[in-house]
């Protein structure tokens, strides 16, 4: 046998290798920490600039303090900063701050939240960038969590939908110009301007059986909420008016009134009722109605058998009104809402309420319909809050059908 293949070794023969050398376990990879996008020094910053707002009120406005807890929620991380400690010890202390990540029980929201054993004012990160808009919603949700002290409940999110009908939407728009327009004036031209807001308000709900009983429990919750914010985030009186009549021009803009409407309308009546000297915070309950408080602080006055909750037989309502049934050959608004109903069908001839009117067709309309109008209206015509310039009267988009 030669000597080169005598000596090789039996495993090779048989086709085996030698056995590796015993290796330690691997760990595991320690799991990924929880994803974080709140700027914590900027957290700290905003629990500042809202602990100094809210010392500046120092319950006057409403008789309890509105500081208190505040969480930012990450709705996107689910990771949470406060300005305090939560009472089962779910959030950890960073520097002045506490920190952590709230589950799926926690939804992303900017309102009043029960969570670990606290009542929170919840806003979602990030927050706006203006300060002035920052502190309006800080102190928009805090009004939220002392809503149960003040007896104030949180309601009005069902309901409105009448305010998405052809007349129900033309009419609170009406309603808002006069509003606007009481914002800015002073004295008479004030006092006048009030009662045209009051006159639209009543005749919407004298078509819509259920309009103030909705209306009133939104303005209540959010309308009043958004008072809180501008009135606490303003430097002078004549910014909370600026951005009353601002809020009452971009609340046009939106797709639906049915939930946004009192964020346009709580603002201005509050303004208006502090203006007038009145007391009327402390005195508040559920069913108390800005627009009644409005007409009695200022001693406004309401046409015969036009106030809030009064239903009127519609021929004799139409009359009082001064409803024509054709002006300039566009069918009037009665006419509109009888054709089309809360769906109205789309037709080749613009509505009424989108067509566009020069200088001429609007004073033709005015002079027409106001013949009309001064007896419901003896002053003036109500259709001084129709002219436009070149853009549509109204902001109104016809539904889809179904």
């Amino acid at each position: 046998m030669p000597p080169s293949i005598r000596w090789i070794p039996l495993a090779l023969v048989l086709g085996c290798t030698p056995a590796a050398a015993p290796t330690p376990t691997q760990p595991r990879p320690a799991p990924a920490p929880p994803l974080t996008h709140i700027d914590e020094a900027q957290a700290e910053a905003y629990f500042a600039e809202a602990a100094q707002l809210f010392a500046r009120d120092g319950g006057q406005l409403w008789g309890v303090r509105l500081d208190g807890p505040i969480l930012i929620l990450d709705p996107e991380t689910r990771q949470v900063a406060a300005n305090q400690k939560d009472a089962q010890g779910k959030l950890a202390a960073r520097d002045h701050i506490f920190t952590g990540h709230v589950g799926d029980e926690v939804s992303p929201a900017n309102s009043a939240l029960d969570w670990a054993g606290v009542r929170w004012t919840e806003v979602m990160w990030p927050l706006p960038e203006d300060a002035p808009a920052r502190k309006r919603l800080l102190a928009h949700e805090a009004f939220h969590r002392q809503q149960p002290a003040l007896h104030l409940p949180m309601e009005g999110n069902d309901g409105n939908a009448h305010l998405d009908a052809l007349e129900g939407r033309i009419l609170l728009q009406l309603e808002w110009r006069a509003l606007k327009k009481a914002v800015l004036e002073q004295g008479a031209r004030r006092q006048e301007a009030i009662e045209d807001a009051l006159v639209f308000r009543a005749r919407r709900r004298e078509i819509f059986p259920l309009a103030a009983q909705e209306e009133r429990a939104l303005e209540m919750n959010e309308g009043l909420a958004e008072y809180t914010g501008n009135t606490l985030a303003s430097d002078s009186p004549a910014e909370r008016r600026v951005v009353a009549t601002q809020l009452l021009d971009n609340g046009t803009a939106k797709p639906s009134f049915v939930r946004s409407f009192a964020y346009a309308s709580g603002p201005a009546y509050g303004l208006l009722l502090d203006e007038a000297g009145a007391r009327w915070r402390r005195s508040l309950a559920p069913g108390s109605d800005l627009g009644a408080l409005l007409a009695q602080a200022t001693g406004a006055r309401l046409p015969p058998k036009l106030e809030a909750g009064h239903r009127v037989p519609p021929a004799a309502r139409d009359r009082r009104m001064g409803r024509i049934d054709r002006v300039d050959g566009c069918p009037s608004l009665r006419r509109l809402d009888d054709r089309h109903g809360i769906r109205p069908r789309r037709s080749s001839r613009p509505p009424f309420a989108r067509r566009r009117l020069d200088t001429a067709a609007r004073s033709r309309m005015d002079t027409r319909a106001g013949r009309a109008q001064r007896r419901f209206h003896p002053r003036r015509p109500a259709l001084t809050y129709l002219q436009a310039s070149s853009s549509p009267v109204f902001h109104w988009q016809p539904l889809a059908q179904t």
